[in-house]
């Protein structure tokens, strides 16, 4: 399970310090950083979203090419208020700011207007991978008009808004609108419902109207341990089917705080969830991974259980997936138990207690 917190720095730490920066195209000045080369071309939001990830001049890898499609400040600011976050919380999110980079950054190719569709309009050129994850592909289409445009995983469609900046180890192609890969949504039912493992519990939302609520908008502010299709398979014998009994249930799910995995979370620590007086401990390993494409920084994968309290009869649930990020929610994690089955609180409170 990837560590997910880390995976662009060693893409991203080679575009710190970009040597020449000067403009072909759309003029950089005189700066020598991609960062000051963005802020001086009017991308400062985008900047700052770079400098959250406090990169490194050492770290600089040495044969990297790479396209970047930079949303405007405008589109930034757009995405902001939809995930219910200011400007200055999005910043304060180091995972979610890595997630969202990810996603606009091709590697290994410096591509020109032509590089993204070739030939004449209109043609939609073959997908292309983020960094993101191999599965999360951008596809790009030339309009009669001459407009290129790229569709994301999650069918978002913005334009390429402008000339590139064309930079000695990347082409900047200005967006209209961030692009969204399948780990960010504005909305937890909208993540469930992209997601087909987590269909089952997708339709267990409006049985539950109370918590449902919350899942719909951009407020959820806490950590969602969501089960599986398999996991709620196995206890289906189980799930309650009066309202209150699987509101407590889907409670027992969710951590009362917010967070990314391994950084805010103490290990072998309570964690209150939002069944009153019932709590979770995490346990996670770490292993670092060696450092790629030149780059001095090591990455890490983290593997991850989820205990439920002392008497329950489960035992621990396998995290399978992490920080994906929906709203103010900064993290929401797919949990599979080794039993299969989901987790029951070890309190007999109400029969709906227990899966």
């Amino acid at each position: 399970m990837l560590c997910k917190s880390v995976r662009l720095a060693w893409i991203v730490l080679g575009l710190v310090s970009l040597q020449e920066a000067t403009a072909q195209t759309a003029q950089a000045g005189s700066n020598t950083s991609l960062i000051g080369a963005l802020e001086s071309n009017g991308f400062k939001q985008l900047a700052g979203m770079f400098g959250t990830l406090r990169l490194k001049d050492d770290d600089i890898p040495t044969n990297l090419n790479l396209t970047i499609l930079a949303p405007t400040d405008q589109a930034i600011q757009d995405f902001s208020a939809s995930m219910g976050l200011s400007l200055e919380e999005l910043r304060a999110r180091p995972g979610l700011v890595d997630t969202l980079l990810s996603y606009h950054v091709i590697p290994g190719r410096k591509l020109t207007g032509a590089g993204l569709v070739a030939g004449g309009p209109p043609r939609t050129a073959k997908p292309l991978s983020a960094m993101s994850n191999p599965q999360d592909v951008l596809r790009f289409q030339r309009l009669a008009n001459g407009t290129i445009t790229v569709t994301d995983v999650q069918n978002n469609t913005a334009h390429v808004a402008g000339q590139p900046l064309m930079l000695p180890r990347a082409n900047v192609f200005p967006v209209d609108r961030v692009l969204l890969n399948g780990d960010v949504f504005t909305n937890v039912t909208t993540l469930l419902q992209f997601h087909p493992e987590f269909s089952s519990l997708a339709a267990l939302m409006p049985k539950a109207p109370g918590l449902a609520g919350s899942f719909r908008d951009n407020t959820f502010n806490h950590t969602l341990l969501a089960p599986t299709n398999d996991a709620l398979a196995a206890a289906s014998a189980l799930v309650p089917s009066d309202e209150q009994g699987l509101t407590q249930v889907l409670q027992y799910h969710v951590i009362a705080q917010p967070g990314t995995l391994p950084d805010n979370f103490t290990q072998g620590a309570p964690l209150s969830t939002l069944l009153p007086g019932h709590n979770v401990v995490i346990r996670y390993r770490r292993v670092t991974v060696p450092a790629r494409f030149n780059s001095s920084r090591n990455t890490s994968s983290t593997t991850a259980t989820v205990e439920p309290e002392a008497g329950s009869p489960d035992a621990a649930a396998n995290v399978t997936s992490t920080n994906l990020f929906s709203g103010k929610n900064s993290m929401m994690w797919q949990s599979l138990q080794d039993s299969s089955e989901a987790m029951s609180s070890g309190s007999a409170v109400d029969a709906g207690d227990e899966f």
